[in-house]
């Protein structure tokens, strides 16, 4: 799955070098602080080969022991800024209810998200698109 949506990003944004990218979540399960056997490892060195800036946040993790990487849970900081490209990894309950979250959303112009882990509601779908962001939704054929 994690080449898959690589390949995903790549046909929507062939050129990733520079490119501000965001993973939302990093852990392989909602609402826990495991990273063992994540696949956004595999993501995270494909888009790092590619030349992508990479920014992780994930609530449960502040250390990605396997990379030796600090990683941001502050949500507040991370999303106080706009990415070229969000990716939702991980469909933490925290994202869902967070009012940053639905701000960062409604800021997003001409970007591209991508949610292979269905945390994006109808509306936030809807805003996205009338802000002239592309939305794909892993799973889902209609987007």
């Amino acid at each position: 799955m994690p080449y898959h949506t690589f390949r995903v990003i790549q046909k929507n944004c062939p050129e990733l070098s520079g490119r501000s990218v965001l993973l939302l979540g990093l852990s392989y399960l909602s609402n826990v602080g495991d990273t063992r056997h994540t696949p956004v490892e595999y993501l995270h060195d494909l888009l790092k080969r590619e030349g992508a800036e990479i920014t992780i946040t994930d609530p449960y993790i502040s250390m990605w022991e396997e990379k030796q990487m600090p990683i941001s849970g502050d949500l507040r900081k991370t999303l106080s800024k706009t990415y070229d490209i969000t990716v939702c990894c991980a469909r933490h309950g925290d994202y869902l209810h967070a009012a940053e979250w639905k701000q960062y959303l409604s800021r997003l112009v001409n970007s591209f998200v991508l949610d292979v882990c269905l945390l994006l509601s109808e509306a936030d779908i809807a805003m996205l698109k009338q802000n002239n962001n592309r939305v794909k939704v892993l799973g889902r054929g209609d987007i």
